[in-house]
């Protein structure tokens, strides 16, 4: 089978960072079985290339260049539609792209329809529709997105729906890539005089990291015997808020704000890392069910991980520290409680890092998609 994975994200966003690095973990486990395409954005220049598994690396087939930021939205599915025929493909696999500018979308698809390629889209929330403010915006996403569907073979999202818009939906949990180097991890050792939390995220109102810093405030203002430091990773809209918070609970010595970082720039944070803090605030964008890449990432790196039941496989986890989605400071003292079980109880960091080896990376999608396309 020749795939076509189809991405309107620019590999060097800033802000997309996380989300390519996902999108980049899927494109690699499916050439790992298939000879597989990628469709995405590089600074002004549309690409087409092939991801070459022995190199570990995408070689580029076609290039067009001086694609403007404005009107992007449009002409990178004006250009897809034009550029498909390149590689020929037997099934195409788009992220999905909010078409309140066009209909570009809805038109590539239904020439691919036209080839009898098979089709999905992938919603990676739903539903999304409170992500578009704008009523106007949301409207013609909406009426443009009823002209797109009757050219999707199949929807692939992580809502746990049997269908979603009247279409069969793939479901999925997030994964993490595994091409990841393996770093010798120590074990989680308890007592310990300093813990530090580790969040990794282009950090937005909905992550709530504002609860761990409230949680640190009350932490320290009670009776303590370790040190707890709390390390953001990331630039966000949601960045300045927390550093002011910060400042006025004088808690500047406790929580450390580090930019952006690159991806081969993470891995000393989380080396140095003894607890992952994953998204605490879903409910703030009204969603009850995630699935979340960061908190998968942490544990691939070994770390227990704070998340909440809002993600429905990691509240399962039992290497996951779950809280509830909702206003409260986190309690410090209990995470710590929590944290000395893993070590009482034995748990190491190897441990945990293998069953993410096993059970959270792309692999495991890669197959479970191909297994459900050729039942349809």
């Amino acid at each position: 089978m020749k795939i076509l994975y189809c991405c309107r994200i620019n590999e060097h966003s800033t802000k997309m960072a996380g989300v390519f690095k996902k999108v980049l973990g899927q494109v690699r486990a499916l050439a790992h079985a298939h000879q597989t395409f990628f469709m995405y954005m590089s600074y002004d220049s549309f690409k087409i290339a092939e991801y070459n598994v022995k190199r570990d690396t995408l070689s580029i087939v076609f290039e067009q260049k001086g694609v403007s930021k404005l009107g992007e939205r449009e002409y990178f599915w004006e250009l897809a539609n034009q550029y498909y025929c390149k590689v020929k493909p037997d099934f195409v696999y788009a992220r999905y792209d909010q078409m309140y500018d066009g209909q570009n979308l809805a038109k590539f698809f239904k020439s691919l329809c036209g080839n009898n390629i098979v089709t999905s889209i992938e919603f990676p929330t739903y539903p999304y529709e409170f992500e578009i403010k704008d009523k106007t915006q949301l409207e013609r996403d909406v009426e443009n997105r009823s002209t797109l569907l009757p050219f999707v073979s199949f929807i692939s999202s992580t809502n746990p729906a049997t269908e979603l818009l009247g279409k069969l939906n793939f479901y999925f949990d997030n994964k993490v890539s595994d091409a990841w180097s393996q770093p010798e991890l120590d074990n989680i050792q308890w007592p310990k005089h300093r813990i530090d939390l580790l969040a990794v995220a282009n950090i937005s109102d909905w992550h709530a990291f504002d609860r761990v810093i409230r949680g640190l405030d009350r932490y320290y203002q009670s009776e303590h015997e370790v040190d707890v430091h709390f390390n953001l990773v990331g630039d966000g809209s949601d960045l300045d808020k927390l550093q002011s918070i910060t400042n006025n609970l004088n808690l500047s010595d406790k929580v450390h704000f580090w930019g952006f970082k690159l991806a081969d720039e993470l891995l000393p944070f989380y080396l140095s890392s003894d607890i992952g803090i994953d998204t605490l605030g879903c409910h703030r964008k009204h969603v009850s069910t995630i699935s979340s890449l960061k908190g998968r990432e942490y544990l691939y790196f070994g770390l227990p991980t704070v998340t909440t039941n809002i993600d429905k496989e990691l509240s399962k986890n039992p290497y996951c520290i779950i809280y509830d989605s909702d206003e409260s400071a986190l309690d410090i003292h209990d995470l710590l409680e929590q944290y000395k079980k893993f070590s009482t109880t034995g748990v190491t960091n190897k441990e945990i890092q293998e069953y993410a080896k096993a059970n959270l990376t792309w692999s495991s999608w890669s197959d479970s998609l191909i297994r459900f396309i050729r039942k349809i």
